[in-house]
């Protein structure tokens, strides 16, 4: 099997800035901090990716003995945090080990906030409809 991930697009929100990448789940109000190789791989997913492709991704930057399997517990936890589905389809789901970037993975560093989960399910802004706001859905 061939394992895919997709950010939750519109639920999931996100901008990358400085090497740190901010998401804010509207659906739980919890907001994320992602930091160090956690950017790369976040990046590296875009709209849709196979594990393949973000470890290829990822390796242009970062070395690891473990590469593949680092990567792939960091996004299974970004899957339980619920910022990404998961998808298996058919194919080899066979990750070849890739080549070596320059700096060393270390750990993806991704903090959850949820200080403000009150205010982001409050905030009527993300409920908009093509009527505009402050129409609300009945």
């Amino acid at each position: 099997m061939r394992t895919s991930y997709r950010i939750r697009v519109p639920e999931v929100v996100h901008e990358t800035t400085g090497g740190e990448v901010l998401a804010i789940d509207f659906g739980s109000g919890a907001y994320f901090s992602m930091r160090g190789p956690a950017e790369a791989i976040w990046t590296a997913i875009g709209d849709q990716a196979d594990l393949e492709q973000i470890v290829r991704s990822v390796a242009e930057r970062y070395h690891d003995d473990d590469l593949v399997g680092r990567t792939r517990a960091f996004l299974d936890s970004l899957v339980d945090a619920g910022l990404l589905e998961r998808q298996e389809t058919a194919g080899d789901g066979s990750v070849p080990a890739p080549g070596g970037g320059s700096e060393p993975l270390g750990e993806p560093v991704v903090e959850r906030y949820t200080d403000m989960e009150e205010i982001i399910l409050l905030d009527p802004v993300h409920d908009v409809s093509e009527a505009g706001w402050p129409t609300t859905p009945a």
